[in-house]
This record gives structure tokens, C-alpha cells and sequence, in this order.
């Protein structure tokens, strides 16, 4: 339980950062979002990927609990690559925090 409440912080810190002015400006230039987030999350991050869709992530986040949000990911593992292996991400990858 310990996992879920420590992964459940790090989303509701991510929601919060994601609903700034400096994220959001982020958000509107993937060439830059990299960078961006990883300065506002302190480098704990892993990379996810929704379909190719660059706002899905947004979304969700802004529009679902967090829960949700990790029940998502949960359900689409295959999209989630660690941080250190980004070549194994397109542009349309998002940064989020490390789940567990």
C-alpha cells in the first residue's frame, strides 16, 4: 500500500506542476517539453506515450483523478519507457514521474 500512496503523491505533484504557467507553456512546444518537465519534476521521470496523441496525457491529468491516471498507465505498460532509454521514444512522448 505503501507503493500506491508514494506513486498516488508523485501524480497529485505532477497535476499541480502540469497546471503552471511554465509546464503549460512546455506543453505547446514538444521540442522543448523534455527539458521543461524534467527541470519541474526534479528528474525522476520516465517517459509515456498515449497513442501518438501529445494531448492525451494532458488530459487525463487534467481531467481525471489520480487514481485514474495510474489505473491508465497500469493498463498500457508497453507505452512507459524509463527516462535513460530514450531512444526507445518519439516526440509525441510525455514525461511522468516514476511509478513505485
Amino acid at each position: 500500500m505503501k507503493t500506491a500512496t508514494r506513486s498516488q503523491s508523485a501524480y497529485k505533484t505532477f497535476v499541480e506542476q502540469v497546471q503552471t504557467s511554465q509546464v503549460q507553456q512546455a506543453l505547446l512546444k514538444p521540442d522543448r517539453i523534455d527539458y521543461q518537465l524534467k527541470s519541474e519534476l526534479g528528474g525522476q521521470l520516465f517517459y509515456a506515450a498515449f497513442g501518438g496523441d501529445r494531448t492525451t496525457l494532458q488530459q487525463l491529468l487534467t481531467t481525471h483523478n489520480v487514481p485514474f491516471v495510474i489505473q491508465e498507465l497500469a493498463r498500457h505498460p508497453a507505452t512507459i519507457w524509463p527516462a535513460s532509454r530514450p531512444w526507445r521514444c518519439r516526440r509525441e512522448c510525455w514525461w511522468v514521474p516514476l511509478l513505485g
